[in-house]
């Protein structure tokens, strides 16, 4: 009898947990109703628009005046200091490139100068020269130079790429007619002097011994496998695709 009533004790406390468990916590639906809806989140308000730069003056975002990557954003500086320096700067620049005669092989040398230019006005904006118009001034200066520097190194790209391309025919078809009348590929035996390291001279390389190659092969396809090929217009080899404008 007495186990009978611990036994029935235990079950009354079980069935009290249980229905204990199976009471919602608060702010919890009851089972089986449904469950309400989120309220709805507000939108963010927008972000204002950063007011423009003045004149002369890098916009945010903007990198840093003379460091890499500057002048990548538009910025309204065309105020008239900036005009005042642009006119100038163009003025100087092309003077310089008319003073060493428009020569092409000189291209490097005219490089140098408007680049030595261009590091004065980053060097000397915002420490020996400061504010605003100082910014504005030199933001001008260098977009002068830069603007005769892009115009002469196209222009002469073209031009040294172009007279390669003209030696690189011409000579093509002379080692074709050699090899025509001797049975085999010809040596280039007066090697030539190669200067590297200019504008002009990698653009004339580069259209002399492409220009060999792609005429030869359609000319006298039968001699461009054999050694003394490579070698006849090489400027590496000092070949006749060699560059030396002195």
């Amino acid at each position: 009898m007495k186990n009978k009533i611990t036994f029935l004790s235990v079950l009354l406390m079980l069935g009290l947990f249980t229905s204990a468990s199976a009471q919602p916590s608060s702010g919890t639906a009851p089972y089986g109703a449904p469950v309400p809806a989120p309220a709805p989140v507000p939108a963010p308000a927008p972000v204002p628009a950063p007011a423009p730069a003045p004149h002369g003056v890098p916009g945010p975002g903007a990198a840093p005046y003379g460091a890499p990557g500057y002048g990548a954003l538009p910025v309204k500086r065309y105020g008239a200091f900036y005009r005042i320096a642009y006119n100038a700067a163009k003025g100087l620049a092309q003077s310089a490139w008319d003073n060493i005669g428009q020569d092409c092989t000189k291209t490097s040398l005219f490089v140098q100068m408007v680049g030595d230019g261009v590091d004065d006005a980053v060097n000397d904006i915002g420490t020996k020269y400061r504010g605003r118009s100082a910014e504005q001034f030199g933001h001008g200066f260098i977009d002068g130079l830069m603007e005769v520097l892009d115009r002469v190194v196209d222009s002469c790209v073209n031009e040294c790429q172009m007279l390669g391309q003209a030696s690189g025919e011409w000579s093509a078809k002379m080692f074709c007619r050699v090899a025509w009348a001797i049975g085999h590929a010809p040596t280039f035996t007066v090697k030539l002097v190669n200067i590297r390291g200019s504008i002009c001279g990698g653009a004339y390389r580069l259209g002399c011994e492409s220009n060999f190659v792609g005429t030869t092969t359609k000319m006298c396809p039968n001699y461009t496998h054999e050694p003394s090929f490579n070698s006849f217009y090489r400027a590496a080899e000092n070949g006749c695709c060699s560059y030396n404008p002195y």
